[in-house]
């Protein structure tokens, strides 16, 4: 992974904590579960979640779904 793509999620990462209220105690770049009625939100962290696997071409097997 270059540094402008760990840059990349890193600001995304936290731009999410501050849509969502929620920090990973796990792992500042992986996106869980959420437990939000918001269903923008969600759509928007999925969205989310498939541009940066296409951006890094990595996908995290441990990732659940935000579908």
């Amino acid at each position: 992974m270059t540094e402008k793509s760990r840059d990349i999620l890193h600001a995304t990462s936290s731009n999410l904590e501050l849509l969502t209220g929620y920090i990973s105690p796990r792992n500042e770049f992986e996106i869980t579960t959420l437990n939000t009625p918001d269903e923008k939100a969600r759509k928007t962290l999925h969205a989310t979640s498939n541009n940066l696997e296409l951006l890094t071409d990595y996908w995290d097997p441990k990732c659940i779904s935000i579908a």
